[in-house]
């Protein structure tokens, strides 16, 4: 739950700065609710990287064989 909180955190940051006059600290922000997005993503599919239809046994996993 950290890295989706992080997201929201970064999310609000970017009207934050907005608000403060800093479009620099915003756009930072907005770099890091991306990443974080896009990191939740990754981690929900652990460790099947690629998730097969076919079998479960032939899904791409971080684990070698």
């Amino acid at each position: 739950m950290i890295v989706p909180l992080l997201a929201v955190a970064a999310m609000l940051g970017i009207k934050v700065f907005l608000v403060k006059g800093n479009p620099l600290r915003a756009f930072a922000s907005s770099c890091v609710t991306i990443v974080s997005v896009v990191f939740t993503g990754v981690i929900g599919l652990f460790p099947n990287l690629i998730p097969s239809s076919l079998d479960a046994a032939h899904s791409l996993t971080i684990f070698r064989v």
